[in-house]
């Protein structure tokens, strides 16, 4: 994938990701999650909003970094996707991602201002409000309070509720 004019991104299945500069030279590219990558085994790649890269991976998904190698979105399984198997990988005009899955087709609306998350665990129950205070979002179900951490200057936060004990 494309750096820049002169520089390339390759990533490989089982070795992780390298820079290859304008005079031939590889090296490894230092990102947050190399050491995932090569356990996911790299399976194909493309670049986003012309500073993010999306890799499709054999056992977990898609990973989504920045130009600095930090890592923004993980989506797999567990997150909405149909498997973790990513054969193929496109973006459209809309800067949705498409994915050609082992099983199926799945579209990632990834520049949209809505956030959807399925809890494929059950545990939240039914949510009646949400509400985002400080730093953070809060979602009143059935169940009880639950939280996550919310940076609204991030464009894809993570997503992990815990309950406020006694709610």
């Amino acid at each position: 994938l494309p750096i820049d004019q002169h520089s390339f991104l390759i990533g490989t299945a089982k070795a992780g990701l390298f820079v290859m500069d304008k005079n031939g030279a590889i090296s490894p590219w230092q990102n947050d999650i190399n050491e995932e990558l090569k356990n996911a085994q790299i399976n194909n790649g493309t670049k986003l909003l012309d500073h993010y890269y999306v890799f499709g991976t054999i056992l977990n998904g898609i990973y989504i970094l920045d130009e600095k190698g930090v890592l923004v979105q993980h989506i797999n399984k567990s997150l909405g996707l149909q498997n973790n198997t990513v054969l193929s990988l496109t973006v459209d005009k809309q800067s949705n991602i498409w994915t050609g899955l082992d099983n199926g087709i799945d579209r990632i609306a990834i520049n949209s201002d809505l956030y959807y998350y399925s809890d494929k665990s059950g545990k939240l129950g039914t949510v009646y409000s949400a509400k985002i205070y400080q730093g953070y979002l809060y979602l009143g179900t059935n169940r009880g309070l639950f939280y996550t951490t919310w940076n609204q200057q991030k464009k894809y936060p993570p997503i992990d509720f815990k309950m406020i004990q006694g709610s």
